[in-house]
């Protein structure tokens, strides 16, 4: 069994990051608080680390590794969408960064396997209407935002009154045989 690590950091107002080695399903629900786990060693990541980091070499599972660091994000959008009745949907996403974005939209009545409750889901933008996005290089570069493969989690907790999401097992896929993997990330706003 691999070796597994979780972080946790209290971020901006409202705004928990959770990091982790590819832990797989296994992992806890809620990590300790204020632990970080960055690789091999751990270290506590502050807003003076920066906002993302992403591995030099895949990992054992030919991923490169990201860690977010939201506790260093500018800022973080966070709203329910319903200017279409047909088609009302949340969105949350990172903001204020040229490097990189990270962000979700889960649209209620798009598929039939999630229509707005809270629980654990897969990341499925096609059956589910749970669209996870990623793009490393914040649109700044040649790649644009990457679609999350449909076995990501999402750990929907709350929609009403603020948002709190988990994310375990991101895959973002660049379509050169590059991929990316995001792990243990929940989200507060």
């Amino acid at each position: 069994m691999a070796d597994r690590r979780l972080v946790s950091v209290l971020a901006l107002p409202a705004l928990v990051a959770v990091f982790g080695a590819c832990s797989g399903s296994d992992a806890p629900r809620t990590p300790p608080a204020a632990a970080v786990a960055l690789g091999p060693t751990s270290t506590t990541a502050s807003p003076d680390d920066p906002p993302i980091v992403i591995g030099g070499a895949p990992g054992t599972d030919g991923h490169l590794q990201v860690r977010l660091n939201p506790s260093a994000w500018e800022g973080i959008k966070a709203r329910l969408v319903d200017d279409d009745p047909r088609d009302p949907y949340y969105e949350l996403h990172s903001d204020g960064h040229d490097e990189f974005w990270f962000g979700v939209e889960l649209h209620t009545v798009v598929g039939p396997g999630w229509t707005g409750e809270v629980g654990l889901f897969a990341t499925d933008c096609v059956n589910n209407g749970i669209c996870v996005r990623f793009d490393p290089d914040g649109g700044a570069g040649p790649m644009g935002p990457m679609l999350a493969g449909p076995l990501g989690e999402i750990d929907i907790e709350q929609l009403e009154d603020g948002f709190v999401l988990g994310f375990r097992n991101l895959v973002f896929d660049r379509g050169d045989g590059t991929t990316y993997r995001i792990d243990g990330v929940t989200l507060e706003a």
